[in-house]
């Protein structure tokens, strides 16, 4: 039997080699990628300690940008003033006598018929052009006392510091924006002919000044206490206090007047057949006396007949004349009971500081962003280096 030879390679055939399999514990990877982290924030750790200079140039530029912001913006100041509006009367419940109730003013679910302004409306009615119209044409005290001129005027002045400031604010805002002067319903239910024409007349620089004075007024209500706030920013604090006390009263009067309406109108009416009335009756009051005086003494028929007719007119103007006189006393306290109050809680103050700027904020503000900057170009610096000289090395 033959002892079998193992087969020897050919010398001209390299020999086939087998991969060897290695396992690495998953715990020895996940250590070499939190080593290699940690010596990747460590780089970057030292990368902004070298280029803290950077840093701190990045820092003072953006403390310099903030202080010019701070010291060359406008300064602003709030006045404000607390309204307490009247509430709804109501009623409760009258059954089945509800449809003569509606007869007497009185609506479904027992609540008062009321024409009256929500005070959710209030801000629609501030925020309106015709309303604004009025409070720039509302004549205010200057700052040193040396008069009165128009709201309008005083904030087209170009040599005063501060209708300057809003100039510059009015120059930026129509370079940014363009905004459109149609009216909204709101104008429209309280504009006459007069103001109607005049807004549609207005300049450019008119709108944008009147676009600019609603920026600086605010009406807010509380839901729960229902307590509504009137705040009018301004760069002079004596103004904004004038300009709020202003714009309560003209806000009164739009409530009263719309309230009213029909109240007034109805007194109007009742006042012109009153004074017609009145004159009827003087007039056969004196026809009665005339007759009486000329013919006294004399009992013929005629006479009497004459009489009757005379006294028959006199009575029936007397009557009317009595009863167009309580009507006009019933519709006289009926606008009395129409017209809403506005209660004032807090009256419009002179403010003692600004509400903008910040100043101090805002240097905090900026010192904080400048760091981030400075520091974000350090971190990202690099990046850009080795990704610009990789495209390079590519082409």
């Amino acid at each position: 039997m033959s002892n079998e030879e193992s087969p020897t390679p050919s010398p001209g055939i390299p020999e086939k080699q087998v991969p060897e399999l290695r396992y690495v514990p998953l715990e020895y990877l996940q250590s070499l990628q939190q080593e290699e982290d940690e010596f990747d924030l460590v780089g970057i750790i030292k990368n902004v300690w070298k280029s803290r200079k950077l840093i701190l140039i990045s820092v003072i530029i953006f403390i310099i940008i903030g202080l010019m912001f701070a010291l060359l913006s406008e300064e602003v100041y709030t006045s404000e003033v607390s309204l307490m509006p009247q509430s709804e009367q109501s009623m409760p419940s009258l059954g089945g006598l509800g449809g003569l109730a509606s007869r007497f003013g009185i609506g479904a679910f027992g609540q008062l018929q009321s024409e009256g302004i929500p005070a959710n409306i209030y801000p629609r009615i501030a925020n309106s052009s015709v309303f604004l119209l009025q409070v720039l044409d509302y004549e205010i005290l200057l700052p040193d006392g040396s008069g009165r001129i128009k709201l309008m005027d005083y904030i087209k002045k170009d040599d005063d510091g501060s209708s300057a400031a809003a100039g510059n604010k009015l120059s930026l805002r129509s370079f940014f924006r363009s905004e459109s002067t149609q009216l909204d319903e709101v104008d429209r239910a309280f504009a006459g002919d007069e103001k109607m024409e005049r807004l549609i007349r207005m300049s450019k620089q008119d709108w944008q000044i009147l676009r600019y004075l609603r920026e600086q007024i605010s009406i807010n209500q509380d839901r729960d206490t229902g307590v509504v706030t009137v705040q009018v920013r301004f760069s002079n604090p004596l103004i904004a206090a004038d300009l709020a006390d202003q714009i309560v009263i003209f806000l009164s009067e739009y409530i009263t007047d719309y309230r009213t309406e029909k109240a007034r109108r109805d007194v109007q009416f009742i006042e012109e057949r009153f004074a017609e009335a009145k004159t009827r009756f003087v007039q056969a009051q004196e026809e009665l006396a005339r007759f009486n005086d000329e013919n006294r003494g004399q009992l013929t028929a005629l006479t009497r007949t004459q009489e009757q007719i005379l006294q028959s007119n006199y009575n029936l103007t007397f009557n009317l004349y009595n009863s167009m006189a309580e009507r006009l006393e019933e519709a006289r306290i009926k606008l009395q009971e129409e017209t809403p109050v506005l209660k004032v809680l807090e009256p419009a103050a002179i403010p003692d500081m600004r509400t903008s700027p910040k100043r101090a904020q805002l240097m905090v503000i900026f010192t904080i962003l400048g760091g981030i900057i400075g520091t974000g170009l350090v971190i990202i610096l690099p990046f850009l280096k080795e990704l610009k000289s990789k495209l390079q090395d590519e082409t």
